[in-house]
């Protein structure tokens, strides 16, 4: 079962001094311009006064444009499971030595702990036939391009918490370029609402034998907000769902050579 486990107190702050101690890198999810960017942090420091992330210099143009007060997603992994927290930016402050910009983050309320296997991608189930609409939203790098056509239906072939898999035809593939930003809708089962996302594609893979292009995606922003959070506990359990399928597929076919 996907438990999710609610930190507060001590433990926001045990949670987060292990994570610095061990220099990891976090991910931190923003809104500019009115599109998410995701980029990669590391936790360096955890004062009286709040949590310090140090940004890569590469990364500049995005933080640049970040504001005092603005809400920030943050998710990390220890072991066997994923920490993610939202909170708001406190301040910056330049760095020469470090090569990179530091950000002070007001420390968390609350950070939820849920299991990485969650993030393991399940393959839909054969019995599903899952469509995916999804639509262009940007570029990540502000490419001055936009695709011929901007929207898209496709085929989920497997999901995770954090994103999923997508065939499309080969014949589309001029409209897709890694780091473009898109939105989605799909509904995981039939009896099911739709679920609403953005995304970024992170890689393309084309497949000259079946003529189709699978498009590699990963989820954005869904750590910010509350109704994000939903949005991804709901994630979560279609994925347990969808892996409890394909394991009682592969019990019965087992049965059935047994």
């Amino acid at each position: 079962m996907n438990k999710t486990e609610i930190l507060k107190d001590i433990k926001v702050t045990e949670t987060i001094q292990e994570a610095v101690q061990q220099n990891l890198n976090a991910k931190m999810c923003h809104m500019i311009g009115g599109m998410w960017i995701r980029n990669t942090v590391y936790l360096v420091e955890l004062s009286a006064t709040g949590v310090v992330c140090r940004a890569f210099e590469e990364d500049h143009c995005h933080f640049e444009k970040l504001q005092i007060n603005q809400p920030v997603g943050i998710s990390f992994q220890i072991e066997h499971d994923k920490f993610i927290f939202d909170t708001t930016v406190m301040g910056f402050e330049s760095s020469v030595a470090t090569k990179g910009e530091r950000i002070l983050l007001e420390i968390p309320d609350r950070i939820e702990k849920m299991p990485r296997r969650a993030y393991e991608h399940q393959a839909v189930p054969g019995e599903l036939n899952v469509h995916v609409l999804f639509w262009h939203r940007g570029h990540i790098d502000n490419v001055n391009h936009s695709p011929t056509e901007s929207y898209w239906q496709g085929s989920m072939m497997n999901l995770s918490a954090g994103g999923a898999q997508i065939a499309v035809s080969s014949s589309l593939a001029h409209c897709f370029t890694p780091g473009q930003l898109v939105g989605m809708q799909f509904t995981p089962m039939f009896y099911q609402k739709p679920i609403l996302v953005e995304a970024q594609i992170i890689h393309l893979k084309p497949d000259e034998e079946t003529r189709e292009l699978y498009l590699g995606l990963e989820f954005l922003g869904l750590e910010v907000s509350i109704d994000g959070r939903n949005i991804l506990h709901r994630l979560m359990d279609v994925v347990e769902e969808y892996a409890k399928m394909n394991k009682d597929k592969d019990s019965g076919l087992q049965d059935r050579i047994d």
